[in-house]
């Protein structure tokens, strides 16, 4: 099976300025997650989907593969997630040689430690049922349950209702009683090529892998402070290089 990553990096940025490659402990964003790539057992090529040529060139002097830059049409602050992908996977087919497996890595969420994305892909493949895609998740505070409505003619309806309660018994449900509730937190995507023709990123079942890590998204410059020990730590043990 062709199992290939994708690291999408577009060089615009409403936040910080050309945050995709902006130095955390004097190295661009975006290698961590090529570094992270590049240390997967499962992954055999690692791809960066940019409409720079600057963060081409970066990426290709740093082990990524660059076949073709993104049209600025598909690279702006709305453009999805599907469109890139499905340009990618359009532009694979023609040099035949498109993956099975797509791993999303975003440069945004770079915190991978050894190891992570290796284990996800394990899991995914190995699970019982047939899934269309993967996405890691973390656990977050469940208590907005009690708190979070829907509003439909003036009438808040509560988000959630557990079973068999009333709707004012809602606020007296603890914390412990209350569902878990995962968020999906940017560091590895697993989607099977497939969907694209089916014109759906993620299918209609997806596994989802608990990272059991803290939400991470780098967009201002104390997320980039909060994180550059964690990212020194993660580059010692992909032994790519000595920090």
């Amino acid at each position: 099976m062709k199992i290939y990553s994708l690291i999408t990096a577009r060089s615009g940025s409403k936040g910080l300025k050309n945050k995709n490659i902006f130095p955390i402990n004097n190295i661009p964003l975006i290698l961590y997650s090529i570094y992270a790539s590049l240390n997967s057992e499962y992954i055999t090529k690692t791809f960066v989907s940019t409409d720079s040529k600057k963060y081409a060139d970066l990426c290709e002097k740093n082990g990524a593969i660059i076949p073709f830059i993104r049209p600025k049409e598909i690279s702006l602050d709305g453009t999805s997630d599907f469109c890139v992908f499905k340009h990618f996977v359009e532009k694979m087919n023609e040099l035949n040689d498109c993956p099975e497996l797509i791993i999303h890595l975003r440069p945004t969420s770079p915190d991978r430690p050894k190891g992570l994305i290796d284990k996800s892909i394990k899991q995914f493949l190995e699970a019982e049922e047939d899934y269309d895609s993967a996405r890691s998740i973390t656990e977050i505070d469940n208590r907005f349950l009690k708190s979070c409505f829907l509003e439909d003619k003036n009438i808040l309806k509560p988000l959630w209702i557990p079973n068999k309660s009333s709707f004012l018994d809602i606020w007296q449900w603890q914390r412990q009683d209350l569902p878990k509730i995962f968020k999906t937190d940017g560091r590895v995507d697993i989607i099977k090529t497939k969907n694209i023709s089916n014109n759906n990123l993620h299918g209609t079942k997806s596994f989802g892998f608990n990272t059991k890590l803290p939400l991470i998204d780098i967009d201002t410059i104390s997320d980039i402070n909060g994180i550059s020990e964690k990212l020194r730590d993660n580059l010692r043990d992909y032994k790519i290089m000595s920090l």
